[in-house]
């Protein structure tokens, strides 16, 4: 169950600066989770003791890329930014819980 609603972490700058300067961390997850759902699975997969979870549903876009003919397309999706209890261990995002 955890690994459909988590779909991949996401790695970008502002994304790394919270979770060295805040403890959030940022994931891609399905766009049919509730709350409840992404926190339970986090906790199961980590095995770290989840403390608030916002979400953002993020819309589909098409982007030009330059003066070219180029597009790029950005997939319709949900955002997820966890933040852990002060008591719990950080995450380390290599390594999931089997």
């Amino acid at each position: 169950m955890a690994r459909v609603i988590v779909k991949k972490p996401i790695n970008t700058e502002k994304s790394f600066a919270e979770q060295d300067n805040k403890g959030i961390y940022t994931f891609l997850v399905n766009s049919d989770a509730n709350k409840i759902e992404i926190k339970q699975s986090i906790e199961e997969l980590f095995d770290v003791t989840v403390d608030t979870v916002n979400t953002t549903s993020v819309r589909k876009k098409v982007r030009k890329i330059g003066r070219s003919k180029i597009h790029t397309k950005r997939q319709a999706g949900k955002i997820a930014r966890i933040t852990l209890k002060k008591d719990s261990k950080k995450l380390d995002l290599t390594k999931t819980k089997k």
